[in-house]
């Protein structure tokens, strides 16, 4: 993934889930993707490097 491609799947995440915190960065060499919750309502961090899983982590629904 370009760093342009990067960017823009960082907003759509963003406009997304306006309760996280998202950001991204490397690992290595390998880039991973960060999300902390900020309501209490939501995990409190997610990380992966697999784009894919963290959609759906994100997508998650708290259980009681």
């Amino acid at each position: 993934m370009s760093e342009d491609e990067s960017a823009l799947t960082l907003r759509r995440l963003r406009a997304d889930y306006p309760q996280m915190t998202i950001t991204t960065g490397f690992c290595g060499r390998t880039r991973v993707w960060m999300a902390r919750g900020e309501n209490g309502q939501h995990p409190w961090l997610v990380l992966s490097s697999d784009l894919g899983r963290f959609r759906a982590a994100l997508g998650q629904q708290p259980t009681s």
